[in-house]
């Protein structure tokens, strides 16, 4: 038996000997990685011709495969992005790749040139819905125009956009001006995720001969927003590369009882492989291995789960549909002094209506009220920018909230530097702004002035405690704090125990999500957790547990 095949279980050794096609089913801790880097090294060990490429989405993932693989086959390697491995083939560098601003500078500009009536916001999603795809737009309409116009607009600047750079490799190697990657053996992880266009890609290089292995788990699509393929763009590669199928049925990562709780739920999903995942580890010493909790409004909830993580340290993932609800688990814990890590590093207090109200805070105890008069003014609703302007110039603005605020700003600025004055200072603050902001920015001012009432002392020590709280939550190399994460962002991790929070029917499952998706999305969260699960919802506004929990519990 080859060296790279040791240790590898029935079924992964039997995927990692196939030849030909392969289409491999890996569900959530079944060793996937383990098994395309003991592909890859058995492929590479026992044929002395032909290269091999392993394709990734992310950048950190190509890499821990191209490191797990080892550096013995040098040529003989590559690992990449889908895009990353495009640019190499159609020469795409040669011209500059816009970012995410200078699109959105040129989606504007083509809005302006057809006049067309469009949110940027709706025109971007349109953009992108046409580029997931190799089928061309349709011919009228809106949308069409402003695609057009845009795409004339990158153009003429010798510009392309991201999703351009693997449209024009695709493009290339079906009109023979680009070549298929020089490689005998392709290995694509995460395969549920791919979009038609990425599909194509990986079809150009079937049609040259290249012999393709998916690894996937189409339980755990959640990207469909993206226009992921999931389980149709799966059965539709099986169908076309006639490719075997393999079945990584064994998780060694969950409790058995969660493993039976997660298989429970997922099974009410139609489009689907059928799988029969197993426990592979024995049962941990927690009684109740998954624990249900229900709270009477969402500021109780994440007080519950802030107090609870004071009290049970460890190794912990907590989740949520959102970040909003984080955003308050956030602030729960950060009264109580608890560090916690937000996946991705963003804090709640850097959202613009928190951030806007610190710096005005903070304006306040130094007397120095122009700027950060302005950022909290740009919140209040149906405010001018002339309005804002004048502000900054010293005048007075004609926006009576605006000319409330500079008036009494003053005098709140008096106060600041004492301490028993601090929570009237916010009181006032809290009224002004509820007869001012508009309610999206009120839905983020109104927990962080409660959030900054709870807190002791002037207004300084609340900023400066808030700010040294923030910079904790972005500090990512204390790997014992717990972490704060959405469920999407939660794919591919693992805790010893989680904690999903927010689960009310119409929030898990979402409302305005396809209910099948939802299904998946909450099966990754619980698939998180190795020892322990916790699932909590919220009473307030009439809300019921998510419809997730029966399924859960069904014989």
């Amino acid at each position: 038996m080859s060296d790279a095949l040791q240790g590898l279980d029935d079924s992964q050794r039997a995927a990692a000997l196939a030849r030909g096609h392969s289409l491999v089913l890996a569900g959530p801790g079944s060793g996937k990685t383990r098994l395309l880097s003991a592909k890859a090294r058995h492929l590479l060990d026992t044929e002395s011709a032909g290269n091999l490429v392993a394709v990734s989405f992310t950048r950190d993932s190509a890499t821990e495969l191209l490191d797990r693989i080892g550096s013995g086959f040098a040529g003989r390697v590559l690992a990449g992005t889908f895009h990353a491995l495009a640019l190499q083939q159609s020469g795409t560098h040669r011209k500059r790749i816009l970012d995410e601003s200078g699109r959105v500078h040129y989606i504007l500009r083509a809005l302006q040139s057809t006049g067309v009536d469009m949110p940027v916001e709706a025109a971007i999603g349109a953009i992108d819905r046409f580029k997931s795809t190799m089928a061309p737009p349709p011919r009228d309409g809106d949308e069409t125009r402003v695609f057009r116009a845009y795409q004339a607009e990158i153009k003429k600047h010798r510009l392309v956009d991201f999703q351009d750079i693997l449209i024009n490799a695709v493009d290339g190697m079906r009109k023979g001006r680009v070549p298929p990657l020089g490689v005998r053996w392709m290995l694509v992880d995460e395969s549920q995720d791919m979009d038609d266009v990425q599909f194509a890609w990986i079809s150009e290089h079937l049609k040259a001969g290249v012999e393709v292995t998916l690894v996937a788990d189409d339980d755990q699509s959640i990207y469909g927003w993206r226009h992921a393929l999931g389980y149709a763009g799966l059965t539709r590669f099986e169908r076309d590369a006639q490719a075997r199928r393999f079945v990584l049925e064994a998780n060694y990562r969950c409790d058995p009882r969660i493993v039976a709780h997660s298989q429970r739920l997922i099974t009410h999903n139609t489009e689907r492989f059928d799988k029969r995942i197993k426990a592979k580890r024995p049962t941990n010493g927690y009684d109740t291995p998954v624990v249900t909790h229900a709270f009477e409004s969402k500021v109780a909830e994440a007080d519950a789960v802030a107090a609870f993580l004071g009290e049970s340290p460890g190794e912990w993932g907590i989740l949520a549909r959102t970040n909003r609800r984080l955003d308050l688990l956030e602030l729960a814990c950060s009264a109580r002094s608890i560090s916690v890590v937000r996946l991705g590093g963003r804090s709640f207090w850097d959202h613009k209506p928190p951030a806007a109200l610190l710096a005005f805070v903070e304006d306040l105890f130094r007397s120095d009220l122009g700027s950060g008069i302005a950022r909290i003014g740009a919140l209040v609703d149906e405010v001018e920018q002339d309005d804002i302007q004048r502000i900054h110039d010293g005048e007075k603005p004609e926006h009576k909230g605006l000319r409330e605020l500079v008036a009494v700003a003053p005098q709140w600025a008096q106060l600041s530097p004492q301490a028993k004055r601090a929570d009237l200072v916010l009181r006032a603050i809290a009224i002004w702004s509820e007869k001012h902001l508009h309610k999206r920015a009120l839905a983020l001012i109104g927990p962080a002035l409660l959030h900054m009432a709870r807190l002791d002392g002037s207004l300084e020590r609340r900023v400066q405690f808030i700010k040294r709280a923030r910079n904790k939550v972005k500090d990512t190399s204390a790997q014992t704090l717990p972490v704060l994460a959405s469920l999407h962002s939660s794919k591919g991790l693992e805790w010893e125990r989680v904690w999903i929070m927010g689960c009310e029917d119409g929030h898990v499952p979402h409302v305005e999500a396809p209910l099948d998706e939802e299904r998946r999305l909450f099966y990754v969260g619980l698939t998180r957790a190795k020892d322990q699960l916790h699932l909590s919802y919220s009473l307030d506004n009439k809300s019921v547990a998510s419809r997730f929990f029966a399924e859960c519990e069904e014989a």
